[in-house]
């Protein structure tokens, strides 16, 4: 596997509230992607998605034995565990310190064991598969957004400028305890993971996206150009994209 990473403030923004983290595939384990978009006044959403990428990694790695054999059982409970410790972690320090109140992050965490995905998804960050057929979004949106659209209430041309667009209905450290959803796939060879926060995503359509990505020669060049075209657009968010070939 080939991967890049890149993070950009936009055009917008003063402070860049997106982290990320990729820890390569060793002695067994798998490849891991995090990536947190921090919400919160002032500093605090920065605080809160710092804090998420740090914790992830680190209790992943404090616990990695469960993970060398790939067994869905173990994945499963490592990463639900992930999750609370993270939560416990932003929402403990958003109540001791006036100015990191309310603070919360999305969070996105792969495990990759060559082609099989194991996802971890709280928040509107999104990992999609894409190769020459198409490009397939694999988590849901925890968005007011996305239930408007399931419950059918506006169309797709309607939510792009929907004046509360930005707004989640579930994140990590808001409250005591969060549950993350779940997902497995498998992706092809030759295919591309990409996992991004909503500067993108708001910014550049998923056919762009994919053209982009099908295009580049290499995951740097992907990532540039994915962020400069959000730039150009607009860049009114923060812009975090990783970028896996599978191969």
């Amino acid at each position: 596997m080939i991967y890049a990473a890149m993070t950009d403030a936009g055009m917008i923004r003063g402070s860049n509230e997106d982290s990320f983290k990729v820890i390569e595939a060793l002695d067994g384990l798998p490849w891991i992607f995090v990536i947190a978009d921090g919400v919160g006044g002032h500093n605090a959403g920065e605080v809160a998605s710092h804090i998420a990428v740090e914790e992830a990694c680190r209790y992943i790695m404090a616990n990695k034995s469960m993970l060398a054999d790939g067994r869905q059982t173990n994945l499963e409970h490592v990463t639900s565990q992930v999750f609370t410790h993270v939560n416990a972690s932003i929402y403990n320090a958003s109540n001791e310190e006036n100015n990191l109140r309310r603070m919360a992050t999305t969070l996105t965490l792969v495990f990759a064991y060559e082609n099989n995905l194991f996802i971890g998804h709280v928040g509107d960050s999104r990992v999609y598969l894409i190769d020459n057929e198409g490009i397939i979004r694999i988590t849901r949106d925890h968005s007011y957004i996305e239930e408007l659209l399931n419950n059918g209430a506006i169309t797709i041309e309607e939510a792009k400028n929907h004046p509360e667009r930005n707004k989640i209905t579930r994140a990590v450290g808001y409250e005591p305890h969060v549950k993350p959803d779940i997902y497995t796939c498998i992706a092809k060879n030759g295919s591309f993971l990409l996992m991004c926060t909503d500067g993108l995503t708001h910014m550049v359509e998923e056919e762009e996206i994919r053209k982009i990505i099908l295009e580049s020669a290499k995951p740097e060049e992907a990532c540039d150009r994915l962020v400069k075209t959000a730039n150009e657009n607009g860049g009114k968010d923060n812009i975090t994209v990783i970028v896996a070939k599978f191969d």
